[in-house]
């Protein structure tokens, strides 16, 4: 079990991303700019599992960043007579 934000799930339109207070009416989620429509808590839960896996993105990034190792390239060194 993890934590996720929750902030504005329930008013986040899960296909453009969207946020909109008056797009969820009791348990229907409409958008008004994309005409997604679906449940509202179906809506919400797709939100959430969406900030979970940008979640695990996040934590990845952290943890799994490459070892880099700045070589000197050689310089090419012309003589000028």
């Amino acid at each position: 079990v993890e934590a996720v934000d929750p902030h504005y799930t329930s008013q986040k339109c899960n296909a453009c991303g969207t946020i909109d207070k008056t797009a969820r009416t009791k348990s229907r989620y409409i958008c008004k700019i994309c005409g997604n429509t679906d449940h509202a808590d179906i809506n919400a839960g797709k939100n959430i599992r969406d900030n979970y896996i940008r979640s695990l993105k996040t934590k990845q990034a952290e943890f799994n960043q490459p070892i880099v190792v700045d070589f000197i390239q050689p310089q090419s060194y012309f003589l000028v007579e």
